[in-house]
């Protein structure tokens, strides 16, 4: 990922500076500075926020091991933004960080961004390209005097920071002899026959574009074939399902076909109301207590027919039979002048009592009649009154119960 700007919050001898690689149109950027100004605090500091920083990190003269921080803003190659801070700690070292706010969520960054801020590559080639210091330089130049003419090899020893290019050359010699030898058994010769094998294995593997055009057509009608069939399974499938539904549904059918045709058996017949059976039921009582009272009406007729049989015929009556249906016509006028009577006797009787009662209430020893012609107290009065009104009362209507029983009498 290329680096947009640097955060130098607490590293070597700068503390919140920040170095601004962002401008557009620029690839190229020149940093410069007299000695000591902090030019190679700086380049580590770029080395350490992609790699960490080391255990016994020189850079702590200003900042304390534990308080050293250094940040960046880096863009991938798909132009996504990382805000990223590295703190001198064991775990989480690197997290996500807002410079905006200065606030960081203490979020360790994934593997997968982790790797795209390394390249994948190691912290000791990293620097031998891209990390060449003043020590690294001087190095450089002692490798060019001792390269006895080798001007390219000590230079590229320099460029690159290797320190005896004669013996990487003798390590390259003979790693090409592991490579290029005549024996069979050397890794190039073993290679290509595996190369032979494969690529033999592939051209007999290559579809020929016949061949492949019938297997294209006929994998094509087995495609309509299978869409076919497909289309044929699922068609059955729902004939199966409303099979199994209608077949579920069987019994319910056949009770609902012979309830219709009982329906239509009874159509001519009355619709009964809801409490049809109730009623049912009670006229059945009654209809019971009905022949009951027939069975005990047919048994008293037959019992008058027999007593009207036994009975003697008596002319003497018989000639008084218009006077006895008078006097049967006239039964309840007098069972009515009876009860009259009877009311009258005990209104009379009730009268008598509460006349004694009063009368004793004024005098137990003296006579009623003698207490009449006595003036009552006003406490009495109303009271006697009373109870000779009822008294009267009663007189009155025993001479009507007498008057109508002399009328009876003379009939």
């Amino acid at each position: 990922m290329r680096l947009r700007q640097l955060y130098l919050s607490a590293f070597g001898p700068f503390t919140d500076k920040v170095l601004d690689f962002s401008q557009d149109g620029h690839s190229l950027f020149l940093v410069h500075g007299p000695n000591e100004a902090g030019k190679s605090s700086t380049l580590r500091a770029i080395c350490d926020l992609r790699y960490g920083i080391p255990q016994q990190s020189g850079d702590n003269f200003r900042h304390a091991h534990p308080d050293m921080r250094v940040g960046g803003v880096f863009v991938d190659a798909g132009g996504r933004t990382h805000s990223l801070m590295r703190r001198k700690r064991r775990e989480n070292a690197l997290t996500f960080h807002d410079f905006g706010s200065g606030t960081s969520d203490d979020v360790p960054v994934p593997p997968d961004i982790e790797a795209l801020l390394t390249g994948g590559m190691g912290r000791d080639d990293y620097l031998a390209m891209f990390g060449i210091d003043h020590q690294r330089l001087r190095e450089g130049g002692r490798a060019l005097v001792r390269g006895d003419g080798e001007v390219g090899a000590a230079l590229f020893e320099a460029s690159a920071g290797i320190r005896s290019m004669p013996a990487l050359l003798q390590r390259l010699d003979e790693q090409a002899k592991q490579f290029y030898s005549r024996s069979r058994s050397s890794r190039i010769n073993v290679a290509l026959g595996q190369y032979t094998q494969q690529h033999d294995a592939l051209r007999k593997a290559v579809v020929k574009p016949g061949a492949w055009a019938d297997l294209s057509r006929q994998q094509g009608a087995a495609r309509e074939e299978l869409d076919r069939l497909h289309g044929e399974l699922e068609a059955r499938r729902g004939r199966l399902l409303l099979f199994t539904e209608l077949r579920a549904v069987a019994p319910l059918l056949a009770t609902i076909n012979a309830a219709a045709a009982t329906l239509a058996e009874l159509a001519d017949a009355p619709v009964l109301p809801e409490d049809a059976g109730s009623q049912r039921v009670a006229i059945e009582a009654k209809l019971g207590e009905a022949t009951a009272g027939e069975r005990d009406t047919l048994a008293r007729i037959e019992e008058l027919k027999a007593q009207l049989a036994s009975l003697t015929l008596d002319d003497a009556v018989l000639g008084l039979g218009a006077a006895i249906e008078r006097l049967a016509a006239s039964q309840e006028h007098i069972d009515s002048t009876a009860r009259d009577l009877r009311e009258a006797v005990g209104a009379e009787r009730a009268a008598a009592i509460t006349l004694a009662d009063a009368a004793r209430a004024i005098d137990a020893a003296a006579a009623v009649d003698a207490l009449v012609r006595l003036a009552p107290p006003p406490a009495h009065r109303a009271e006697i009154v009373g109870a000779l009104e009822q008294v009267e009362h009663a007189r009155e209507k025993l001479r009507q119960v007498l008057e109508s029983l002399g009328e009876l009498d003379g009939q």
